[in-house]
Parts: structure tokens; C-alpha cells; sequence
């Protein structure tokens, strides 16, 4: 991806240029950070996210600049930058790429793995930027440090003081973070108040109405049907036909399109949807998708949730009693279980067989990400949108179950009793 030209000093494109030649250093301190903050600090479980997501990465230039034009806006001496759009339009690979490439103070919300507590973010955003603008503090100093957003705006006035660039925070998934049951109170117990230079830039999804009640706020939207987020569209696919030229050309030569014309069609298809892509175009580079069953390309599902229904009935139709009961199982307690599973827990939870667990881990491989904890394998759905999917279709509640029963008899899942 092309840096964005710093537009002055105060630029977060400038310090995103600074920081990508040292964002490895920055990973470094936070991993040695002392043990008492280290702890606290969750940069290395959202390393795999943030490399899974920044795979492949184009364009967002817009975006960038839009971010960049709020920081520098005479008036806007803080405050928060909301970004805004639907399920798989890109905003979490928009945040692990600056995380990746600027090494900002950050923290992903994830639903599936219950990262989405208040006392999990304060702890890992304080101790962060502890380590990060190298402040005066040991540990946390006091055990209800994430009972309010006190101590943060502490640190975020002792972090602006004393570096000369603005202080970024990035936070994605504000709609995935558990509901706080009193009132008026803000999502994340985020401060309403920054301190000068301090920008909080976070995602959530477009429908969504988070619980953010602040002084200074400023909206990115990203429209699907943007003519900017199609251009971005275009040149994934582009880059993915080059990346995969060999079996994408076979698979376009039996269906008697050109690479412009599948271009075209298939950013029609995906209706700006990033996600849509990321599966489609899997499916077609491994000929899951081929000529011989979708005789047109034009046939193609439009839209994600259209793409998800139909590669379910496709998995189901060959044999749908055998793909309840292994398959729907298998998918199922991964959409509801919050934590990363292993396959020996797979099969203690469902009595199925090794060898029938690894044949659906690997049939529905891009639907997953694996993950090494403990020198073992461990899976979870890849995308917040095949949970809500799976939930709205198939109903979650006796996999809910199922886990209960596994977590009452003391079968034992990563981080968990």
C-alpha cells in the first residue's frame, strides 16, 4: 500500500511512516514490558488477527486521508474519529493495518473470543500506553485501576505532554463490546473528554448505535456503493488474479470471461463487500465454485449473506442427515463457544471422530483461523457475520448448551475451567 504524504507535523500519516520502520521494536518493548504490566497487555493475542487481516490489504487511501484531515482541522484539537460501515466492509483490516504499520496503542473487541469486556480494554489500553510513551509507572498502581476511566485520562494527558505527535488509540468493534447495564454511561467507559492531541479512532458497525455520548466527534462512513471503496474492490480482485494466475486463468478460460469482465462481475457481485470476496474468490482459486456447477458466472450469489445461505445448501445437499450431524455440529459449536477450540475438544464435545473433525475443519477451512496455543491447533470462525448468519438460520441455542453442559462436567477449553 502507498503512504499517505504527511500533510504537517501533526500528521498520523507522518507518524505512520516513522513507526513502520520501527514497529517491530515497539512489538518488542511491549513483549518485554515487566511482568506486572505485561500481563495486562494483549498486542500478541491480536497478532494473528492483525496478520490475517492486513493479508492481501489494498488502497484505503481515502480513509487514511479522511483520518489525516480530522487530526490536522482547525477545532478538532481531540476527540474521537468514528468509522462507520457494515459487516466484512474492511474496518477491522483498516485498524490491524495501522496497528501494523504505525504500532498505535490498540485493541480489538472480539465477540467469539469474549474479548469484549470494559476491565479487558482499560487494562490493555493503559498498560500499553504505559509501555508505549515509556511513563512513570511500574504496574497499574492501584486493582480497580479498570473500574473507571480515571487512570486512562491520566495517561492519555501524561502521553500528550510529553510526546510532540498527536496520540492515537485505535479500537475496533465497538458494537461487539458487552452491554453496560447503567445508563448515560459510554461504551468502554471511553472518556467524553480528551485531552489536546489525544484521537481515539474506532470502527463499529453502521447499524449499530453504540453508547458514545463525547464532545468532539467526527464520522468516516464507508458506503459500499462509494466509487472509492468499488476502485478498492477492483484492485483486490485484480491482485488476486495475479496472485493466483495460473488457477484463476483456467477457472476464467471455462467460463469464457476475460479478467475485465470478471472483474466487473464479480465487484457487482460482491456488492463493495469485502468479505464477500475473501470467500468467493477461495472457493473459485480451490474449484469449489466452477464451471461444471454454476454454469454462469453472473449466477453468482449477490451479497454475503446471499453467498452464505447458498454455500450452506451446497454443503448440505449432498447428504443433509450425515451434514447435521457432523458438519452443522462441528461449525455450529465453533459459532457459539468464545473461545479458540482445539480438535481434541471438538471431538470430546461432540463423540465424533478424529478423522471426521479434521475432514470438516479442512472442508470449511476458509470460514476458520487457526491459531498455535500450548503447540497444538486451535480453531474459531473467522468473521463475526457467519456467527450472526448461522444464528439467524440454523438457531444457536442447543450449541449453547452443549458447551454449558461441557464447561458444568469440567471439560476444559483454552483460558477457560
Amino acid at each position: 500500500m502507498k503512504e499517505i504524504t504527511a500533510s504537517g507535523s501533526g500528521s498520523i500519516a507522518a507518524e505512520r511512516i516513522e513507526n513502520s520502520l520501527v514497529n517491530s521494536g515497539i512489538y518488542l518493548n511491549f513483549a518485554q514490558a515487566p511482568e506486572p504490566l505485561s500481563r495486562f497487555i494483549r498486542t500478541r493475542q491480536f497478532s494473528a488477527l492483525v496478520e490475517e487481516r492486513t493479508r492481501n490489504f489494498v488502497g484505503r487511501q481515502y480513509i487514511f486521508e479522511s483520518i489525516d484531515q480530522h487530526i490536522n482541522k482547525v477545532g478538532f484539537p481531540s476527540g474521537y474519529i468514528v468509522i462507520k460501515g457494515e459487516p466484512g466492509i474492511g474496518k477491522t483490516a483498516l485498524i490491524a493495518r495501522m496497528v501494523q504499520q504505525g504500532g498505535y496503542v490498540h485493541h480489538f473487541n472480539i465477540s467469539q473470543q469474549q474479548i469484549n469486556s470494559t476491565d479487558a480494554f482499560l487494562k490493555n489500553i493503559c498498560a500499553q500506553l504505559i509501555v508505549r510513551f515509556q511513563l512513570s509507572y511500574a504496574s497499574l498502581p492501584f486493582t480497580d485501576a479498570a473500574t473507571d476511566s480515571g487512570f486512562l485520562s491520566e495517561l492519555l494527558l501524561e502521553a500528550a505532554e510529553k510526546n510532540a505527535q498527536p496520540v492515537v488509540v485505535l479500537i475496533d468493534a465497538l458494537d461487539e463490546v458487552e452491554s453496560i447495564p447503567k445508563p448515560n454511561v459510554n461504551t468502554l467507559l471511553l472518556p467524553a473528554s480528551l485531552p489536546d492531541k489525544v484521537y481515539f479512532v474506532v470502527t463499529t458497525r453502521e447499524s449499530d448505535e453504540v453508547r458514545l455520548h463525547v464532545d468532539r466527534e467526527e464520522p468516516i462512513y464507508i458506503s459500499e456503493s462509494d466509487p472509492r471503496n468499488i476502485a478498492d474492490v477492483e484492485n483486490y480482485i485484480r491482485g488476486t488474479l495475479e496472485q493466483h494466475q495460473s488457477e484463476m486463468q483456467q477457472a476464467l478460460q471455462r467460463w469464457g470471461v476475460d479478467e475485465d469482465s470478471f472483474v466487473h462481475i464479480m465487484s457487482a457481485k460482491s456488492e463493495g463487500n469485502f468479505m464477500y470476496l475473501v470467500y468467493v474468490l477461495m472457493d473459485i482459486r480451490t474449484g469449489r465454485i466452477n464451471a461444471a456447477n454454476l454454469g454462469k458466472l453472473r449466477d453468482l450469489p449477490a451479497g454475503l449473506k446471499s453467498y452464505y445461505t447458498q454455500h450452506w445448501n451446497v454443503m448440505r445437499s449432498g447428504d443433509p442427515v450425515m451434514f447435521e450431524k457432523v458438519h452443522q455440529q462441528i461449525i455450529c459449536i465453533l459459532a457459539s463457544v468464545l473461545e479458540p477450540v482445539s480438535m481434541s475438544q471438538l471431538m470430546a464435545w461432540t463423540g465424533l471422530p478424529h478423522q471426521a473433525v479434521q475432514r470438516v475443519l479442512l472442508e470449511w477451512r476458509e470460514f476458520l483461523n487457526e491459531e498455535v496455543m500450548e503447540d497444538q491447533p486451535f480453531y474459531r470462525l473467522y468473521h463475526a457475520s457467519f456467527r450472526d448468519f448461522l444464528q439467524e438460520t440454523i438457531g444457536l441455542h442447543t450449541y449453547d448448551n452443549i458447551i454449558a453442559s461441557a464447561m458444568d462436567g469440567k471439560v476444559k477449553i483454552y483460558g477457560g475451567h
